[in-house]
């Protein structure tokens, strides 16, 4: 049976790209913490990742929260800031 069966879950992360959000339930599973992905069902069902079709949402079990939460700023401290990256 899953962890995330029974447990109430809780909204980590909202309106991430696909691969950030695939990225970043693989941290929260790397530290043994269940997470779900949520997504538009039609941006699932058709190859489109514009607007709300293409978004993420990341749920947690809400026991695991202050632990997630940690995760989830040091992703988000991680990822490169585009002006930052520009050369001068």
């Amino acid at each position: 049976m899953s962890e995330t069966a029974g447990a109430r879950l809780v909204l980590l992360a909202r309106d991430l790209d696909p691969a950030s959000a695939e990225v970043l339930r693989g941290l929260l599973e790397a530290q043994e913490i269940p997470a779900i992905l949520s997504r538009e069902s039609a941006g699932s069902l058709f190859p489109v990742n514009v607007g709300v079709f293409g978004l993420v949402d990341v749920l947690i079990p809400e026991a695991k929260w202050d632990d997630a939460l940690q995760i989830l700023e040091t992703f988000r401290g991680s990822e490169i800031d585009p002006d930052e990256s520009e050369a001068d």
